[in-house]
């Protein structure tokens, strides 16, 4: 039986060194850098909106754009995520994302 199980732990023991041979040569390592970037001009259209929290208000500018065909998410103003729902805070009506809230 001992000697059952001393050879199970070899040859678990000899698969650990073989993965870990295996990732050493076949490891590689990339340095990267920009080559060129490319501005691409798109029309959009910029919707100005309010947002009412109780007795706060401000403006915020949603903006459509017609490449995706949809408006551009918000972003959370403490943890800056976009979103497409979101809350407003009671004191400035912040943008504030779900999971931010729920903390």
């Amino acid at each position: 039986m001992s000697r059952e199980k001393n050879r199970i732990d070899a040859t678990k023991l000899e698969l650990k060194r073989k993965i870990k041979d295996l990732y050493e040569r076949s490891s590689i390592q990339v340095t990267a850098s920009l080559h060129s970037a490319l501005i691409v001009w798109l029309q959009t259209v910029h919707i100005n909106c309010q947002l009412i929290r109780k007795k706060q208000r401000r403006d915020v500018v949603a903006v459509w754009n017609p490449y995706h065909k949809q408006v551009e998410p918000l972003r959370c103003e403490q943890s800056n995520n976009p979103v497409t729902s979101f809350y407003l805070s009671d004191e400035s009506a912040q943008i504030i994302c779900p999971q931010v809230w729920s903390n």
